[in-house]
């Protein structure tokens, strides 16, 4: 099995490629600026210059592989709609027509379990429902539109699947980690909803880059929709409470609930 991923720089990306060299899969990164991929190169991953605005460079960074992860994605709660869908929604559909056209049979999509998050009630919500009105925000609308553009990309020949993962955690966080802590630092501590006892989804990341692995062989996986979580939930005033102690950070603070504290909430 030979991988192409994209995103190998950042947190997933990289504990994705680590998992997949540690299985003895041969992988080629697609990245912007070799010379900052150090951390890839060091695992023995081919480094091949590209950008996912150009569906030819993919298809060169994915030429002679099976099988493809696209890791990439526009993350940061400050990111404009306009960024947010060049790279999420025009980002992924040049990925899946490089790796379609090179030649790539299963396609692994690093969605978002937020994704459904919108403003209608979720009382009895079943995660295979389509939410009626758009998901909150510029970031959740563009990776639910990419999500459906990959689910609607598959043939008898090219097989993609969706991954929704919850907020990842673990070592080696240099984006949302420090996101958080600026908020804490800067809003004397990070704001709930409510009270906090609303429940979380949280995946560590290596149980996420276990479950890509598994995503990339199990056979009638081809156009579905997988959450990834942890096995246990978490509530979040337990959880950003221990996690705010462990570095040293103000406690979380009380939040109003509705659409509008989703401007604080840490999201995939």
């Amino acid at each position: 099995m030979r991988v192409m991923l994209t995103g190998g720089t950042g947190f997933v990306g990289g504990a994705v490629a680590q998992a997949l060299v540690e299985a003895g899969r041969d992988v080629r990164a697609l990245v912007r600026e070799p010379a900052r991929a150090r951390a890839l190169a060091s695992l023995g991953v081919a480094l091949v210059p590209g950008s996912l605005a150009d569906p030819n460079e993919v298809a060169a960074a994915a030429s002679g592989c099976t099988h493809a992860v696209h890791a990439a994605a526009a993350t940061s709660p400050g990111a404009s709609r306009r960024v947010a869908g060049w790279v999420n929604v025009a980002g992924t559909e040049n990925a899946l027509l490089g790796a379609r056209h090179a030649g790539v049979r299963r396609f692994v999509h690093l969605s978002c379990a937020d994704v459904t998050l919108h403003g209608g009630p979720r009382r009895g919500w079943n995660e295979d429902r389509v939410p009626d009105t758009p998901p909150l925000g510029p970031l959740l609308e563009t990776k639910l539109r990419a999500e459906e553009s990959v689910i609607g990309a598959g043939t008898a020949a090219f097989e993609p699947l969706a991954l929704r993962p919850g907020s990842e955690w673990g070592s080696g966080d240099t984006s949302r980690l420090p996101r958080l802590c600026r908020e804490a630092l800067s809003g004397g501590g990070l704001r709930l909803f409510g009270d906090g006892r609303n429940l979380v989804a949280l995946v560590h990341v290596e149980n996420l880059a276990h479950a890509v692995l598994r995503a990339l062989a199990a056979e009638g996986a081809a156009g579905t929709v997988l959450h990834v979580l942890d096995a246990e939930s978490a509530l979040a005033g337990e959880h950003y409470g221990e996690l705010s102690a462990a570095l040293g950070l103000p406690a979380p603070r009380r939040g109003r609930l509705g659409a509008r504290a989703l401007d604080a909430y840490p999201r995939s």
